[in-house]
């Protein structure tokens, strides 16, 4: 419920309503790194530097080995999802028409193939 309304916040300009949505504290640090780095994307539209530099030195220090590290560098651009991503939106288009066999599965299906027919053989000489 937090993030849509934080997403309805920023998607209406109205950062001070989306800073106020996620300050609550959260007993998860992934959470609480997530937080910061949201607050950092609004206090950076408000231009508030201040805070957002706070909130940018905080991810910094707790990313580890997430992404949110590399995402408040300086010239950072996130990269593109395929159009084939495996995510949550499908057109419609591709539910009617859906691809019949994965091309870069193929290999896999062979070596299956080839296993079944090599254990057969191995097999019938035992």
């Amino acid at each position: 419920q937090r993030a849509g309304a934080y997403a309805s916040c920023m998607k209406n300009n109205d950062y001070n309503q989306a800073i106020s949505t996620i300050q609550v504290p959260s007993t998860n640090s992934l959470d609480e790194l997530t937080k910061h780095y949201y607050l950092y994307l609004a206090a950076t539209e408000q231009q508030d530097f201040a805070n957002a530099e706070n909130y940018r030195n905080y991810v910094r220090m707790n990313a580890g080995t997430t992404w949110y590290g590399q995402a408040v560098e300086d010239g950072f651009v996130p990269v593109e999802k395929p159009a084939e991503y495996p995510g949550f939106y499908m057109t419609p288009e591709q539910l009617s028409k859906p691809r019949k066999i994965d091309r870069s599965r193929i290999k896999y299906l062979l070596i299956g193939v080839a296993l079944v027919i090599l254990s057969y053989i191995i097999d019938k000489r035992i």
